[in-house]
């Protein structure tokens, strides 16, 4: 499963809110913008479990091939027993444009579909190099990553990376420390190798995902998950697992 390198970057939308033709993400189970009543509550989670993936094509070579981390990822309540139920939206991009579109504050979709308000879990899949991603159409550098992902600091939520080598070397650990501060996410996650496998990262992102969804106030719990995620897949240490905290 390997893209092609880019060489460009695009970012020509001047207005996303007009160009909006989406629906609501995948598996709404209700659309409540605001704060359960409280034996609704579940601790930690005010609105609810939701998680939402926006995921590149992995290969872009053959048409085929259709793999995706929407099957496994789509299975935590599951997982857990289905003793929480979990809503998880999933929407392909293909460029920075396409990123926008979902991610850009105020304009983008995650900000005006009331479905996505909440969100506990930005799962972001694509392949990926050192400061950047790199979706089917793009490469998407660390300026547009940075302009990508902000406004996150209105409730508490995590962006979580699935691709290669984002946070690889001195450079690449400071863009997670500087992305946490600009976004106002509670914290980031994601690799720092530039060979981690499918299968590796899947094991990886389920055991973060479900233990992270399986308990009670997680966001006062984060280096908690993360230690015993090294503690018990050795794996992850080699891959260069990474959290960035705020």
């Amino acid at each position: 499963m390997i893209t092609n390198l880019k060489t460009f970057e695009t970012d020509y939308i001047d207005n996303l809110i007009d160009t909006q033709i989406d629906t609501q993400f995948d598996n709404p189970v209700d659309t409540q913008t605001e704060p359960k009543t409280d034996s609704e509550i579940e601790p930690g989670f005010p609105f609810g479990r939701k998680m939402i993936i926006l995921e590149s094509n992995w290969d872009t070579e053959n048409t085929f091939n259709n793999i995706s981390v929407y099957p496994f990822l789509s299975n935590i309540s599951p997982i857990l027993g289905n003793k929480h139920p979990i809503q998880v939206g999933h929407r392909n991009f293909d460029s920075l444009r396409g990123l926008k579109f979902y991610t850009q504050f105020p304009s983008g979709k995650i900000w005006n579909d009331p479905s996505c308000w909440g969100t506990s879990v930005f799962y972001i899949g694509s392949h990926g190099g050192t400061t950047s991603i790199l979706p089917t159409m793009d490469v998407i550098r660390q300026t547009g990553m940075i302009d990508s992902f902000k406004g996150f600091e209105s409730y508490p939520n995590i962006l979580y990376f699935g691709g290669c080598g984002i946070f690889n070397g001195e450079k690449g650990d400071n863009f997670g420390w500087d992305l946490v501060g600009s976004s106002g996410t509670r914290c980031v996650v994601g690799f720092k190798s530039h060979d981690v496998g499918f299968l590796d990262s899947i094991v990886i992102d389920i055991l973060f995902l479900t233990r992270f969804f399986g308990m009670d106030e997680p966001f006062d719990r984060l280096t908690e998950i993360y230690d015993s995620i090294l503690n018990d897949f050795p794996p992850s240490m080699d891959l260069g697992f990474s959290m960035y905290l705020r």
